[in-house]
């Protein structure tokens, strides 16, 4: 109901391979929305407004929200989009604009680097949790173990101390 964030989210986003993957895919999606628009002939204001509503990450909603806030304000829209949470790569491609008929190109150019960006940290993510989740059925199977070993230990020493009384 009107909340944007969640505490949860939060939390997860500050998880670091986690949170990564999921601004890559935030700017992955906002991005080809916003160069989808563009080629569309929406206006450039509306069409950053709207990139900033796509997303469901804050760190991005909040870079489209300052982006189209400085473009109001006439600083050019390279300089208004060259910002913190892009890579150098992205920032020198952006720098290379020369007119806005490459402003979709490049944001398509963009959304592809960070999708490929993402997809590597989500097998990274899945390789992970495989590995997590053995080394974690090894310490429950080698605690199993060792339990067992301990009782049967006990067994051993009370069924002995039963036995010499009856000889």
């Amino acid at each position: 109901r009107g909340k944007s964030d969640w505490p949860t989210a939060r939390i997860v986003r500050r998880i670091p391979l986690i949170g990564a993957y999921l601004r890559d895919l935030g700017f992955s999606d906002s991005m080809m929305a916003c160069a989808r628009m563009l080629r569309g002939l929406v206006p450039i204001s509306q069409a950053l407004k709207q990139a900033g509503e796509a997303t469901s990450s804050p760190e991005v909603a909040t870079y489209w929200d300052e982006t189209n806030s400085d473009l109001e304000r006439g600083i050019s829209l390279g300089a208004a989009m060259d910002r913190e949470p892009l890579t150098r790569a992205e920032r020198l491609e952006l720098a290379s604009l020369s007119d806005l008929d490459q402003v979709a190109t490049i944001m398509e150019s963009i959304a592809e680097m960070r999708a490929q960006s993402a997809k590597t940290k989500h097998s990274l993510i899945v390789w992970l949790a495989f590995a997590l989740t053995g080394v974690y059925l090894a310490i429950a199977f080698g605690s199993a173990i060792y339990a067992l070993t301990v009782m049967n230990m006990s067994m051993d020493s009370m069924m002995g101390g039963l036995t010499e009384g009856i000889l």
